[in-house]
Formats: C-alpha cells, structure tokens, sequence
C-alpha cells in the first residue's frame, strides 16, 4: 500500500473498538487504524500523529502526551485508561434504574484521585415525585457534600441551559448505569448524533442502538460529549491509605484526627468517628469507605507507603 504524505498528520481518537481505531481530523475526515505495536494504546479522545495510508486507512506513528485520562480496573489490580483528555465526569443517574450509591461513589473517588471534575446529573427528572424519592435524597446528599449536580430531562429539556453553559469549553466523559439515558442525553444535547453514532458504528460493523465503546463527539466551542457504555459495576484499582481517602472529600474537611495515619476505624480521638457520631458525615458513605478500606487492605498497593 502506497503512503501520501497528506496534509493531515494529527488527528483525535474518536472511537476505539478493540485494535480497530477511527480516528478523524479537525477537517472532519475519517481513517481506520490499528492499536497494535503503537505505545501507549490509543484510547477515545487521544490526539495522535498518523501517516496516510490511502483508502481510507493510516497508521499511527506517536500518541501525543496526554493532559488527564480516566481509568477503570481490569483483571484483579490492572488499572486501564479508557478515555483521554477529558476535562470533567458527567456522572448520570436516574429514578429508573435504581441508583447504585456504592457505585457512584467509585465513580466519583476516580475523579478525585485523576483531577478530574465531576457533575452529578439526575436525570428523567420530569418523572412525579414518587418516582424520583429516591434519586432526589441521593442527589440532596451529593449535594450537602459540596458536589455540584443538576436536575435534567432528556425527553423534555429540563436543566439543559444550565447543563450547556457546564459543558461549554471543556471535554466531558459521560458515565453510569445502564438504562439511565446516556445516549437519549447525547442524542438531545448534539443534533445528528444518532445519524453519526449509526454511520460510524456501520463503519466499524458494530451495533447501532447499544454504546458498545466510548465514541467523542465534538461539540462547538472547542468542547466534546463522550459517551460511554453503561456499565453493570466500576471497580477502583489498588489504592493506598491516602489515596482512599482523598475519595473522601468530607473527611479532610474535619479537623484532623490524633494520628496522622488514623484509618478512621477505633482510634482515638479520630475526627471523622466523632463527625459520624454528630451526624456531620452521612452513615451511608461511611460505611462504604469502611468496604473500601477492606479491600484495599488486600491489595500490594496497601503494602507500599501512604
């Protein structure tokens, strides 16, 4: 195959599908690429210097340096970056399904730890009062907290302006459960987006109607929506003490306990137990700091320096 030296050398990541990666240039041209033998693997939303192929395919000779990534664990303590240079997580819940607290907690504990800024988004609020009870007390929590959430409707618009003026300017990761109405969310927010994700899944002969891998949309004013696949669970990889704790924004805003190195467990005079005893931090993030703490105990990152 005949290499051209074509004016287009950069290019973002905006789907990868296994090896298979199609990247697209500002110009809004499409190529086809493999991961393999290229380090560090491309991920959604890398920038990437690519040689014309021809026929629609390049070769990717470098990975730009990265600004922020988000990670996931694989295996037992394989920590894998799943989407780069992102600016913040759009952490989407809903009424239906049920929202899994422990699980957007995790969510939120990664973007802690990788610097990433997160917006809770409760979506189908136009659904009664009944309906939305529980996902209303969950968000009310998040928010006492110091999290910034939104209130929002795919279906009716709901909280869009001020969800747009959070979107302007930056790349944003859109995350959580399946069924929750990610890509109804992408769908209202990008005009053409299901006409787009369709042509570039029929390209990559993937299916049309399920988000199998995160793909980005760009957004006007240098911003971009990522999309990725629900999810069933998002375990953390290993973390140390510190880190596990840094997770937990309310406990480094008490005055600090006793010991420097309290796991906030049976020590003395801890700070974050007599704040759990007065009602200043909720039971419920508590109790899931304490399963974390478990597990991470077992991991070799417990073993090294906090």
């Amino acid at each position: 195959m005949t290499e051209r030296a074509g004016p287009h050398d950069l290019a973002r990541v905006v789907i990868n599908h296994g090896p298979t990666l199609m990247l697209e240039t500002s110009q809004g041209d499409r190529y086809f690429a493999q991961s393999r033998r290229v380090t560090p693997p491309p991920v959604t939303g890398d920038q990437v210097q690519f040689v014309d192929l021809g026929g629609g395919q390049a070769r990717i000779e470098r990975v730009l340096p990265r600004l922020s990534v988000f990670c996931r664990l694989e295996g037992r303590h394989q920590r894998r970056v799943v989407a780069a240079n992102i600016d913040q997580i759009l952490l989407v819940f809903a009424a239906s399904p049920q929202p899994e607290s422990d699980l957007m907690d995790r969510y939120l504990i990664a973007a802690q730890l990788l610097g990433l800024r997160p917006l809770l988004l409760m979506n189908k609020a136009d659904l009664g009062d009944v309906e939305c009870e529980a996902a209303e007390a969950l968000l009310r929590e998040y928010l006492a907290l110091g999290y910034p959430g939104l209130r929002i409707s795919a279906t009716t618009g709901q909280g869009f302006d001020a969800l747009r003026r959070r979107l302007n300017g930056a790349a944003s990761l859109l995350v959580g459960q399946s069924g929750v109405g990610k890509s109804a969310l992408t769908n209202a927010l990008i005009p053409g987006a299901a006409n787009r994700v369709g042509a570039l899944s029929d390209a990559l002969g993937t299916g049309r109607h399920t988000t199998t891998h995160t793909r980005w949309h760009p957004l006007p004013g240098d911003s971009a929506l990522l999309d990725a696949p629900g999810v069933r669970d998002f375990k953390l990889w290993a973390l140390t003490p510190r880190e596990l704790m840094q997770g937990f924004p309310e406990f480094s805003a008490l005055k600090p306990c006793r010991f420097a190195d309290c796991l906030h467990q049976h020590e003395p005079d801890c700070a974050v137990r007599q704040a759990l005893d007065n009602g200043g931090i909720p039971a419920r993030r508590y109790q899931h700091y304490q399963r974390l703490l478990a597990q991470m105990q077992q991991t070799p990152a417990w073993r090294r320096t906090p």
